[in-house]
């Protein structure tokens, strides 16, 4: 029998070479089973790769973030960059049909849509600049502000660009060069005769058309009337005057048809160049005889695709009508007489000059 002493078990004996054998045997047999069992269940995680054959283990016992099961979630394809840009939205057609002119206020208190769908108009005009020189609206041009004929409210700027960019046509109407304030204000701009300031028959005061100063303010008014988004800007009193005492002028082409014809179209080559990077159209309000008398013909206004605002009638103005393709007259009237008859306008006395 054995006994214990100091906590330690007696002595065993020592393990033959036979028991050596036979636990090896054992650990191979086993080692076997599992190599087998890992195979057999563990096959759908073998897969080859182009290192060969390797094993991986299923998502949810990865270690790391899980992944939602795809059967659960819905495929979204992403567009590329080129596809993910949305087609840009049409501009609504603009087109000048039967026009109607109303004062700014109805702009500016939200009746003029309803005053245009009673007199059956699609366009609307605004008088922007008169014969008396007045601007209606905030002008930056150093002359207007010089002068005082630049409006005062900034809120009438903001009204007329949130307007125009609405679907409505919208034609400025401003008058060039018969104005009776910048001149009273600055004689170097002014129309001179013998007696001082040229006045036409009305009584009116005129800028020099013939003075790069008078082109360049012009041009400028129009450049910030196609800046607030008009659509189009109709000119009166672009040339020349033609009424009234012509001959106590001191000085000015007046009578040489060549310098008339240059200095108009020196006035459209500026005002061209000021608004040019904006959708405007600049047109003439005249008839044959004022176009006859300055010049401009089929073949100078060739290249120009801007309209002829007109109450007269005659082959001059017929041959531009047919020149352009879908018209290039529009008539004023003094009531619109449906849209049969063409474009046309109500224009409140023009001024042809």
């Amino acid at each position: 029998m054995s006994r214990q002493k100091g906590g330690f078990g007696g002595y065993r004996g020592r393990r033959t070479l036979t028991d050596i054998l036979r636990l090896i045997a054992v650990v191979l047999t086993v080692l076997v089973i599992l190599v087998l069992a890992g195979l057999f269940f563990g096959q759908k995680y073998i897969v080859q790769t182009d290192r060969g054959l390797q094993f991986q283990l299923p998502q949810a016992l990865r270690p790391g973030k899980e992944e939602p099961d795809i059967g659960d979630i819905s495929v979204v394809i992403q567009p590329s960059d080129s596809e993910r840009r949305e087609e840009p939205e049409q501009e609504p057609e603009r087109a000048l049909t039967a026009a109607l002119q109303l004062p700014l206020s109805a702009v500016l208190d939200g009746t003029a849509v309803g005053s245009m769908e009673e007199a059956g108009a699609n366009a609307l005009i605004l008088q922007m600049k008169g014969r008396e020189g007045q601007l209606n609206w905030v002008s930056q041009q150093p002359l207007a502000v010089a002068a005082g004929v630049s409006g005062q409210d900034q809120s009438v700027n903001d009204a007329l660009t949130a307007w125009n960019q609405g679907e409505v046509y919208t034609v400025a109407r401003l008058c060039c060069f018969r104005d009776n304030t910048l001149p009273y204000q600055n004689n170097a701009v002014a129309l001179r005769a013998s007696y001082g300031n040229w006045r036409d028959e009305l009584g009116l005061r005129w800028l020099d058309p013939a003075k790069a100063e008078g082109q360049a303010y012009v041009a400028g008014l129009c450049g910030e009337l196609a800046a607030l988004g008009f659509d189009e800007i109709a000119l009166e009193c672009w040339a020349y005057p033609s009424r009234g005492n012509l001959d106590v002028i001191t000085d000015g082409p007046a009578g040489d048809r060549q310098a008339v014809t240059d200095l108009a179209l020196a006035l459209l080559e500026q005002i061209d160049a000021e608004t040019e990077g904006y959708d405007v159209r600049i047109s003439l309000v005249a008839d044959g005889e004022l176009l006859e008398r300055t010049g401009l013909d089929l073949n100078s206004l060739d290249q120009w695709e801007g309209n002829i605002w007109t109450v007269g009638e005659g082959e001059y103005l017929a041959g531009l009508d047919k020149n352009a393709d879908g018209g290039r007259i529009v008539r004023i009237v003094s009531a619109l007489e449906g849209k049969e008859a063409g474009a046309q306008g109500v224009l409140p006395e023009p001024e042809l000059g």
